[in-house]
């Protein structure tokens, strides 16, 4: 603390830092005590406190998470979910905190507890959004940036709240998040190669050579992974009791992915000029011409045509399908699961 000459009888100018050298900012006055807090966004910063000889001063303890974890154990490695807090309102020896609902613009304050106070929160104060739990996980590995959508959904499950589907549409909805989350791995890595073809001229003959059949069996891996998520996800709306829609890119390109996944995972029947059940077509071969895949990102097979571009569109309609089953609301996973303490 840093003292300034009185500038009235009985009240000194006073600055005040933590052990760490942050600046601190008055918080309240409360009959002989003065507390004060760490800077939030928007404080001004060292402006001094007047402190009148008989008062004290307490600092507080800053709080802007609470996290999620999987055992009550002290000091474990176990937080699943960190949750954003906020400051809502105060009673005798206690302080409330609710949640930031997802979407609400965040401006950075704090829940700053005093001296002898209690964390609180309120009935319905905590509440957790499926949407919030699948954008954490798309920031932590800078590698996957579209996340895990099964670890998300492990988190939501484990959340312990009223489940809004059967356990049997919740372990559907997980196996279509597992194989959605490896198809988005597979075709993420696919389209890195198509842009480094693209975009590197002058790469020798044998790297090139290679990368164009490494797209190949990465845009057929993801592509198998993707049509089985999709299937899933229809089995999950079927015994699904509220309703689920599946999206417009989803339901066009369903039946080519679904013809192409019997293709890859049947390749020795199509290497001898057959389609299904031994049935002879001399098209069957079709899938093993991939210059179009790798020149122009397309695939066609008989009389389908899968542009690589879309592939996106319909991973992100599947990731909000499969959010809506378990969330338990038809405009989709916003639902959120709320907890009391």
């Amino acid at each position: 603390m840093e003292g300034a000459e009185d500038t009235e009888p009985g009240i000194a100018w006073v600055s005040v830092r933590d052990d760490a050298g942050n600046a601190m900012v008055l918080d309240e006055v409360v009959d002989n005590i003065v507390y004060v807090r760490v800077t939030d966004p928007g404080d001004l910063l060292d402006s001094p406190i007047p402190i009148r000889k008989d008062q004290s001063i307490s600092t507080t303890t800053a709080i802007a998470f609470i996290g999620l974890h999987s055992s009550g154990v002290t000091g474990a490695n176990d937080m699943m979910f960190p949750i954003r807090v906020v400051p809502d309102g105060r009673g005798p020896g206690v302080v409330f905190g609710r949640t930031l609902a997802f979407g609400e613009e965040d401006d950075g304050r704090r829940i700053h507890v005093r001296a002898g106070e209690q964390l609180a929160f309120r009935p319905g104060a905590i509440a957790i959004a499926l949407d919030g739990i699948d954008e954490f996980y798309r920031a932590v590995d800078p590698d996957r940036p579209f996340g895990s959508l099964a670890t998300a959904l492990r988190v939501w499950l484990g959340i312990g709240s009223e489940p809004h589907g059967t356990e049997e549409l919740n372990r559907i909805a997980w196996a279509a998040a597992h194989r959605l989350d490896a198809a988005a791995s597979f075709l993420h890595r696919a389209a890195q190669l198509r842009d480094t073809i693209e975009t590197e001229p002058s790469l020798r003959a044998v790297k090139l050579v290679a990368k164009a059949d490494e797209i190949v069996h990465l845009t057929q891996e993801g592509v198998v992974a993707l049509a089985r998520s999709i299937a899933l996800v229809q089995t999950g709306v079927d015994h699904c009791k509220y309703e689920v829609a599946l999206s417009i890119v989803v339901q066009t390109n369903a039946s080519a992915l679904k013809a192409l996944r019997d293709s890859y995972e049947h390749i020795e029947e199509r290497a001898t000029g057959h389609i299904g059940r031994g049935r002879p077509d001399e098209r069957a071969k079709q899938v093993f011409e991939t210059q179009a895949l790798i020149r122009g990102g397309t695939i066609e097979y008989l009389e389908h045509r899968l542009d690589i571009e879309d592939l996106p569109a319909i991973l992100d309609a599947c990731r909000q399908a499969i959010k809506a089953l378990v969330a338990g609301a038809a405009e989709g996973s916003n639902s959120e699961s709320k907890t009391s303490q």
